[in-house]
């Protein structure tokens, strides 16, 4: 380890859950005050800096093996495991979405959701140009949120602490880094980033995390679009 490794690991520890939190609040202003683009804009900054950081980090732990960080392709079992799982997210979570798309009892659960989030409802997708962009953006969460959270977040907690506890440490400091969500923002980021850690340590391989990740935020994104951009039910 450099003094590199730890600075690296000190800013996803304390730096990204600090910015997000700052950031998310800068984006609610921006939309309150109706600016031109502003959650585009957001996105595409946020594509822009996870990129920047995991191409930061592979910089800083090249010469190393990248198999150590989950950078390699499953073999043998995990290479089973990764398709059926990931096929059985897709199926499910493309399912979920048609449901909602189909159900206003749905939506209107949803929607009472998104309304006790408010740091949840500010980043999601209201017009086609903010969803499509907001797919960039998921396909960049799921590939660099993976790398550093997962991979090499694990690999330099893995030694410092016993194999248990830098994967109880890791998957919590993923929770903690969507501390503007709230809650129970973190509470299910963590459980999202629990079962992530389980299939990276059960194949071997941060395919299948990615491919969950992007999943889940590619569904969430186009269920929040129907959702926030569906006409509001009268009350009965």
């Amino acid at each position: 380890m450099t003094w590199f490794d730890h600075l690296f690991a000190l800013t996803l520890l304390l730096g990204l859950p600090a910015y997000a939190a700052w950031h998310v609040s800068r984006l609610a202003r921006r939309v309150e005050a109706d600016a031109a683009d502003a959650r585009v804009r957001d996105y595409i900054l946020t594509i822009v800096l996870q990129w920047s950081l995991t191409l930061l980090g592979w910089w800083v732990y090249a010469g190393r093996p990248f198999v150590d960080i989950g950078l390699a392709t499953p073999k043998g079992s995990g290479r089973l495991w990764t398709i059926v799982l990931t096929a059985a997210a897709v199926t499910f979570f493309a399912s979920q979405a048609r449901a909602v798309a189909q159900s206003a009892v749905a939506q209107g659960k949803i929607r009472a959701q998104l309304d006790s989030q408010p740091g949840v409802r500010v980043i999601l997708p209201t017009t086609p140009r903010e969803l499509r962009t907001f797919g960039g953006l998921a396909v960049t969460a799921g590939i660099c949120e993976e790398i550093l959270y997962r991979g090499y977040l694990l690999y330099y907690l893995g030694a410092w602490l016993p194999g248990a506890a830098a994967v109880a440490a890791a998957v919590a400091v993923f929770g903690v880094a969507h501390v503007y969500q709230g809650r129970r923002g973190i509470l299910l980021t963590g459980i999202a980033g629990a079962a992530a850690m389980g299939l990276y340590l059960l194949t071997g391989s941060l395919a299948a995390p990615i491919f969950l990740h992007i999943t889940i935020d590619v569904a969430n994104g186009f269920m929040a679009y129907r959702v926030l951009t569906s006409p509001v039910a009268p009350p009965v």
